[in-house]
């Protein structure tokens, strides 16, 4: 099966790894509880409708600037405790507005004007970036076993076909039966985008429950498909504004639906009912929390969790039982947070219980679910971060972050006391959990990659306690002539703070090599430091490439992310200064050669840095940045702005908070002084940050550039290119380059094509060559 990707049957158990991810087996999204990237926008469909209407006209403007755009300033303010802040942008979050998307297209007509002198560059980088893509096509394993068959996913003409075919075929050639066709399913109901998010077999392999993301605003339609269908595929139900879905039995599904982006009510389905009469089985209505459903690893139970960012509850229905009520496991605890799977007669949980911060393993018999009744099994290990938790009947198997690098625990449930770790490859930095889509098993299936490492199966055997290196024939290669460094930089407060660096063996670190730096530092994520093909183009370009594990990631735990958040964010930022001075004072990079690159999140604290310590940075790349947080987190009306207060705090209710967020938010502390080269992205179609968030950013910077710098636009204009030894004599010029770019689709997480998503990485190398003054030949 040379070249098909694996179909990854997604097992989210009770596990843990609701935290990080309930998505499917491919192209996981992140999830909607710790990784909500913190915003939404008001861009409901008759809004979406209108802007792009409004975008239609403006773009087919044949007015063409090599200006920077004026934005109009209001004369408007923010209000809250005495404070009386200006606000001159403030009339962008109106999308009523006609100037706000006049004001669109002159920044985005500005920002092609400015990238056409390097568009040969673009070219030269996009010929490189599809040269490294087919490593991407050939990561992961071939297939995946459910059963008595074979899963696997083929290429169709847009979107993938997923198929299977028997074991127990003696044929040498197996028949092949097509599972689900995504291009059939988009053409059947008319989809104009058929992103699959959530993709699930039903216990008896008898019926497909699949979540589609049919535009780039988090709407998802849920599908119910008969499977084993000879001829044209049978699609049994079709559910509207669905967030997740789980299986109870082969005809009952429970399914999760959201109001505002926040997914709160639970119902039940019985498939093929003709009453059409689901049932609402649960609704949170805490604005705080989370629902979402999913089952225990022996299918005994299913699990209906809800969660907010330090808080969970569970309620469990039983699968003998599916027409019966949820019954609770433990009642909410503010600061206690619980996850449960089930073996053996016994729930497990993985649990903060008793000050655990960074989570112990207990369990209790499933007749009795008292706080009480709860014992220890394997107490909690300080500084490690558990990504997954898998039950088999040999055992359970955590899957972590130690100290920041990947680990794997087993623990025996006959005998706990046997725990063991065992090592993994020293270049992994990401660890996955594979399907393991059953209990019955011998072999726990995971993979590891790195930045520079495509994404390698594993299985350890249990029994003989062996780890198994899967390989096919087609198996990526990479040149082996990059090294990874694990260093330690010293925050302002003395806290080691780990980096992780990559570069070619003939580096030499005497401050002249380009550098790009990775953050993120937000809601207990790592940052991201998957395999990305298009990376090895800087790599191979001599340049370094550093990911910087702040406070506020879960890097070294839950206490790390706790070190970060709330009134110790600013903690990130110091990071963040300290890190990227640590690689200066090592000779990887100077602050003239030195970009940051930050999304989301990630971007505010990229933004912060700008702000505090502009002049360790000749560069900075924003994609959808967080950046005007004030505004956004004293509007409750915006949704899931009350399920991020307890990520960055509730400005309206309290003072302190108020000012602390004041004291940091990038576009309320923008100041007269010389700024790094900035380009910053911006999504129409972006559920949780804002579109007018980076635009207010940077229409306040062209404003105050305008006013401190009056020739800038016309001296970065005349820029020529210069030899990357030259270039710390033409610094306050690149200072200047700020641009801006309005996607009008794609959303918060990009485009799902991978044509446009490598364009712009070429639009983005191509700026940081033109912003750090290196040469474009």
């Amino acid at each position: 099966m040379k070249s098909i990707r694996s179909l990854r049957f997604l097992h989210n158990g009770a596990t843990i790894g609701r935290l990080v991810d309930y998505s499917s087996w491919f192209g996981r999204q992140g999830n909607r509880y710790h990784q909500a990237h913190v915003r939404s926008s008001l861009l409901f469909s008759a809004r979406r409708c209108q802007i792009r209407g409004r975008w239609e006209r403006y773009c087919s403007s044949s007015s063409v600037t090599a200006q920077p755009p004026t934005a109009k300033r209001k004369e408007e303010y923010i209000c809250a405790h005495g404070h009386r802040i200006e606000d001159p942008y403030r009339w962008m979050q109106r999308a009523e507005d006609k100037d706000v998307w006049k004001y669109i297209e002159e920044e985005n007509t500005y920002t092609s004007s400015v990238m056409k002198e390097a568009s040969e560059l673009q070219e030269q980088l996009l010929d490189e970036v599809e040269n490294w893509s087919n490593l991407d096509a050939v990561c992961g394993d071939d297939f995946e076993v459910v059963g008595n068959y074979v899963y696997y996913t083929k290429s169709g003409n847009d979107y993938p076909v997923y198929c299977r075919s028997p074991l127990d075929s003696d044929e040498e050639i197996p028949p092949e039966e097509i599972v689900l066709d995504v291009n059939h399913l988009a053409d059947t109901f008319g989809y104009q985008q058929a992103r699959v998010s959530v993709l699930k077999l039903s216990p008896g392999a008898t019926h497909l429950a699949i979540t589609v993301e049919t535009d780039s605003a988090d709407s998802y339609v849920g599908h119910i498909v008969k499977v084993g269908v000879q001829d044209e595929p049978m699609y049994l139900d079709t559910i509207p504004d669905i967030f997740n879905i789980e299986w109870v039995t082969d005809d009952v599904i429970l399914y999760t639906k959201a109001h505002n982006l926040r997914a709160c009510q639970v119902w039940r389905c019985v498939i093929g009912c003709t009453d059409n009469t689901d049932e609402l089985l649960y609704e949170e209505n805490d604005d705080r929390f989370f629902v979402d459903v999913s089952h225990t690893k022996d299918r005994k139970f299913v699990t209906i969790n809800s969660n907010s960012k330090t808080t969970s509850e569970v309620r469990v229905l039983s699968s003998s039982s599916p027409m019966g009520e949820p019954q609770l496991v433990q009642a909410r605890m503010e600061g206690m947070e619980y996850y449960v799977e089930h073996h053996d007669g016994k729930f497990y949980f993985l649990t903060n219980h008793g000050g655990a911060t960074d989570y112990k393993l207990m369990c209790t018999p499933a007749d009795t679910t008292l706080l009480s009744d709860w014992r220890e099994v394997v107490p909690a290990r300080p500084g490690g971060r558990v990504v997954d938790m898998d039950m088999f009947h040999q055992g359970c198997v955590l899957a972590e972050k130690r100290g920041g690098v990947p680990a794997i625990t087993v623990v025996p449930t006959d005998k706990a006391k046997d725990t063991y770790s065992f090592k993994l490859p020293t270049w992994a930095c990401v660890i996955k959990p594979g399907a393991n889509t059953t209990a019955d098993t011998s072999g726990y299936r995971f993979s590891l990659s790195s930045p520079i490492h495509p994404e390698v199966e594993f299985e350890f055997h249990l029994p003989s306690k062996q780890l198994w290196k899967q390989t096919t024939e087609d198996s990526p290669v990479v040149p082996d002539h990059y090294v990874m460094h694990r260093l330690m930089a010293t925050s302002q407060d003395g806290t080691s703070v780990p980096l992780t660096v990559f570069h070619k063996k003939n580096v030499v670190l005497a401050g002249k090599n380009p550098l790009l730096v990775y953050a993120y530092g937000a809601y207990g994520e790592d940052v991201n430091m998957n395999f990305r093909p298009e990376r090895l183009v800087l790599l191979e370009r001599g340049w370094v490439l550093a990911f910087c594990h702040v406070r506020g990631g879960g890097e070294l735990g839950r206490q790390w992310y706790h070190n970060g958040r709330l009134l110790n964010k600013e903690q990130s930022f110091q990071d963040l200064e300290s890190c990227i001075a640590h690689l200066h004072g090592a000779g990887y990079s100077s602050p003239g050669l030195t970009a940051a690159c930050g999304t989301s999140a990630g971007g505010m604290a990229v933004a912060a840095l700008c702000n505090r310590s502009p002049a360790l940075l000749a560069a900075a790349v924003m994609k959808v940045p967080f950046v005007d947080m004030l505004s956004v987190m004293l509007d409750r009306s915006l949704p899931l702005t009350a399920q991020e207060f307890q990520e960055w705090g509730d400005p309206a209710a309290h003072p302190d908070v108020f000012n602390y967020i004041k004291s940091y938010c990038p576009y309320h502390n923008i100041k007269p002084q010389s700024y790094p080269a900035m380009l910053v992205t911006a999504a129409l179609d972006d559920t949780r940050v804002p579109y007018w968030s980076p635009l207010k950013y940077v229409a306040k910077l062209r404003g105050l550039q305008q006013l401190t710098s009056p020739q800038s636009s016309n001296n970065q204009e005349q820029m020529t290119t210069i030899n990357q030894t030259e270039h710390s004599n033409d610094m306050s010029i690149r200072k200047n380059l700020l641009i801006l770019q309005v996607h009008e689709k794609g959303g918060h997480f990009g485009h799902d094509s991978h044509a446009v998503d490598s364009e712009q990485d070429a639009f983005e190398y191509a700026f940081l060559y033109k912003a750090l003054g290196l040469s474009m030949s």
